[in-house]
């Protein structure tokens, strides 16, 4: 019988890139969430932007395919949080704007 270790890190490689727009109050979060062990990208992770000051939801989305996400935020006082079945939640909270 074969047992199945679930202790892997969710994110070790988490490609954070970060665009003001001009003109608007926004700021696009984007990311591709890769899987420690072997590199791979993680589809359909859940992708959850907080904030600092209240701990609310700001807004979500899953990755793609391809581990890819994108976000528009209003504040620039978030942390990050992704989570995936089987995997443990991570938390990113140095986001450098």
């Amino acid at each position: 019988m074969y047992q199945i270790k679930f202790s892997l890190v969710l994110i070790v490689t988490f490609m954070l890139t970060v665009f003001s727009s001009f003109g608007q109050d926004k700021t696009i979060v984007k990311g591709v969430i890769i899987e420690d062990g072997s590199g791979s990208p993680v589809p359909y992770a859940s992708v959850v932007v907080y904030s600092k000051t209240t701990n609310n939801v700001i807004k979500g989305t899953n990755t793609d395919y391809d581990g890819r996400f994108t976000l528009a935020v209003d504040s620039i006082d978030v942390y990050i949080a992704v989570s995936f079945i089987g995997f443990e939640k991570l938390e990113i909270n140095n986001i450098d704007f």
